[in-house]
């Protein structure tokens, strides 16, 4: 997941990559590869991650946040700009002002067609829960972000945070916000909490990791479990001299300008 957060919080959090396919988890590119008119039975769950599964920055820096190259930059902008450690709300702007659109839009009407068939469906996210910069909390944050994109799972009516666990995953308007704490057993407790009995989970993620992590939850249950591994996240080149610019103008302004507006001022020289 690379997920959420920030620009400047550097979230640790890495998942798999590897492209692995299993006798219950495929490969996938796109939603088109998976027939959700077939998916009828009304004991079934279906779990979608959020951040790179179903959403995506549309900036080449956010794009790259976590890979290597973008810990290296953090790491430089804090050397040049120190102050930068105790702005926390710089963080809230990009969270706020970023673009984040769904990857595949027809996701919309496939859900909807899940819905239609009495499927329970929920997105499940490992982001960070409660307050954080000028955001409040950022599971309502999330879901009003989705809701806008058309994403409103089934149960609507919920809003509770999980007990028993170190951090404080959330369960919120059918979006299960793990608070970085294993989306297994996160997605257990909120089952249990919320009394429904699924006979089969079906799942969407781009990290192999929480893939496994349901399926092992799913066994011990004698859930019948089957996992999809999204790779239909976009690519985008490093661009230095945008995200520089982008950086320093963030820092200056308290604005994030997205990567077409950065050209834009760059070509009239303009900071």
């Amino acid at each position: 997941m690379r997920k959420i957060y920030t620009f400047l919080l550097f979230a640790l959090l890495t998942g798999c990559t590897a492209n692995n396919q299993t006798n219950t988890i495929k490969s996938i590119q796109s939603y088109d590869q998976v027939d959700f008119e077939n998916i009828t039975d009304p004991a079934t769950v279906v779990l979608f991650d959020v951040d790179e599964t179903l959403i995506q920055p549309e900036d080449t820096y956010l794009i790259n946040e976590h890979s290597e190259r973008g810990l290296r930059f953090r790491q430089s902008l804090i050397q040049k700009h120190p102050k930068i450690m105790k702005m926390h709300d710089i963080g809230g702007i990009i969270l706020d002002q970023a673009a984040r659109p769904l990857i595949e839009k027809e996701v919309i009407n496939k859900i909807r067609t899940l819905k239609k068939n009495n499927i329970n469906v929920f997105a499940i996210t490992a982001m960070n829960t409660g307050e954080y910069s000028n955001i409040g909390r950022m599971e309502r944050w999330r879901y009003e972000h989705l809701k806008k994109l058309g994403f409103e799972g089934t149960y609507q009516n919920y809003d509770f945070y999980l007990q028993g666990f170190k951090r404080k995953p959330v369960f919120y308007k059918s979006i299960i916000a793990t608070d970085l704490e294993d989306k297994g057993e996160v997605l257990m407790a909120t089952l249990d909490k919320i009394n429904l009995r699924p006979q089969k989970i079906i799942m969407f993620d781009d990290t192999l990791e929480f893939l496994y992590s349901v399926e092992k939850e799913c066994k011990k249950r004698g859930i019948i479990f089957f996992g999809y591994h999204y790779n239909g996240a976009k690519k985008k080149d490093w661009d230095e001299n945008v995200i520089s610019f982008q950086a320093e103008y963030l820092i200056k302004h308290k604005k994030w300008l997205s990567d077409a507006e950065v050209k834009e001022k760059m070509r009239k020289n303009a900071l």
